[in-house]
């Protein structure tokens, strides 16, 4: 894969691995960056704030979870054998883009 898929898919890479290793609070934009390999503009082609390069499909995992709810049934007063609903899947995949070892660390 090339260009800014990749380039995307590096950036949440490097955030989310400097957010493991330093913790978000401590985590510089400026850092996530330059572990991507990109400058601190090209974050920001990409993203809005740090928090958006871990959660890259926010918005869309949102619109998909809105239109899976217009169309669900109304809700319905539980029975007492199953008190919580049942969903058989997410709207949602929690996939997280990893970035190929570079063989070094």
């Amino acid at each position: 894969m090339t260009g800014k898929p990749r380039v995307r898919e590096d950036l949440t890479a490097a955030a989310i691995a400097l957010f493991l290793k330093r913790g978000y609070d401590e985590t510089t934009v400026d850092e996530i960056a330059e572990a991507a390999g990109v400058a601190r503009r090209t974050f920001f082609r990409y993203f809005r704030t740090k928090e958006d390069a871990v959660f890259p499909d926010h918005d869309d995992c949102l619109a998909r979870v809105e239109a899976v709810l217009n169309v669900a049934a109304p809700a319905r007063r539980p029975s007492r054998r199953s008190a919580r609903p049942r969903i058989s899947s997410s709207p949602c995949s929690p996939t997280i883009p990893r970035r190929p070892s570079s063989g070094t660390s």
